[in-house]
C-alpha cells in the first residue's frame, strides 16, 4: 500500500494509507464507511492494527477491521507499507438459536 491507496473491504468499508512515515517505521491508517472516517490510528511496523466500533447489534466493543502492519520501506521510486492478515467484520448481524 502507498500513500492515500485504499483497500475496498466489505459493507462499504474503506481502509487507507494516509500517511506513511519511514524514519519512524509507522503508517497512518484510516478506515473510513461510506466516506465517512470512522477512525485513524497510526501504527508501527510489526504491530497489529484493530479498529473497534462501539456497537454492531446486540454487541459492544466489537474488533471491526484487523490488519498486521508487517513492513514499511522506501525504495527508490515509492514508499510504501506491507499489510498482512487483514479481515473485516460484516455489518450484517444473524443471530443464531
Amino acid at each position: 500500500m502507498q500513500k492515500g491507496q485504499s483497500i475496498d473491504l466489505n459493507d462499504d468499508l474503506v481502509l487507507i494509507g494516509k500517511s506513511i512515515y519511514v524514519q519512524n517505521s509507522c503508517v497512518n491508517l484510516s478506515l473510513t464507511r461510506s466516506g465517512e472516517n470512522i477512525d485513524n490510528k497510526v501504527v508501527s511496523q510489526k504491530s497489529l492494527c484493530t479498529f473497534i466500533l462501539n456497537e454492531i447489534g446486540n454487541e459492544k466493543d466489537v474488533p471491526m477491521v484487523v490488519t498486521y502492519v508487517d513492513k514499511i520501506f522506501a525504495g527508490t521510486a515509492t514508499t510504501g507499507v506491507k499489510l498482512a492478515n487483514t479481515w473485516a467484520v460484516s455489518f450484517d448481524v444473524e443471530t443464531i438459536e
